[in-house]
């Protein structure tokens, strides 16, 4: 399975960057954004106690968590039209992982999602909605075989000598 972002892409989705994710993923005052982004980028967070490490390390976990579950969500739109997992080069040329950084945004925020929250999260499923039905494209390098947009089916006779008299 492919997973189609990262918390830094939830951190730069999220309209308070990564404080907002600390907020909601930690829900511990002392789990600032500093931190988080610090534990993700390889940070050691020395200087803060066993506790905060550890709840920081719980809150980055979800986000990984939370950026799994809703690529495999993304996938569900996506699979109707391309085999996955989607090559790296697909996902890069694409709008998915704003896409899927978005929705995981709005997931993180659940039931307490604002007015502003959800509208900003719209855009992002009409782009999963028209990749499933074909009015948008991740590009042509994955596209099923079976791909109602891509199919072609002939009928007609065979053509085997050419009369250019009947035409």
């Amino acid at each position: 399975m492919t997973t189609y972002c990262t918390p830094a892409d939830l951190a730069a989705a999220a309209t308070g960057g990564w404080d907002e994710l600390a907020q909601r993923a930690a829900q511990d005052g002392r789990v600032d954004g500093a931190a988080l982004r610090s534990l993700y980028e390889g940070g050691a967070l020395s200087g803060q106690s066993a506790e905060v490490r550890r709840k920081a390390q719980e809150a980055l976990d979800l986000l990984v968590a939370l950026c799994d579950k809703t690529s495999r969500f993304a996938d569900t739109f996506i699979a109707v039209r391309y085999r996955t997992p989607l090559a790296t080069e697909t996902v890069a040329a694409s709008d998915l992982t704003s896409v899927v950084a978005t929705i995981a945004v709005l997931r993180l925020h659940g039931v307490a999602a604002t007015e502003d929250v959800r509208a900003a999260s719209k855009w992002a499923f009409d782009y999963l909605n028209a990749v499933q039905s074909g009015r948008a494209s991740l590009g042509r390098q994955q596209v099923q075989g079976n791909d109602p947009v891509t199919l072609a089916t002939f009928s007609g006779r065979a053509v085997t000598d050419i009369d250019l008299n009947g035409y």
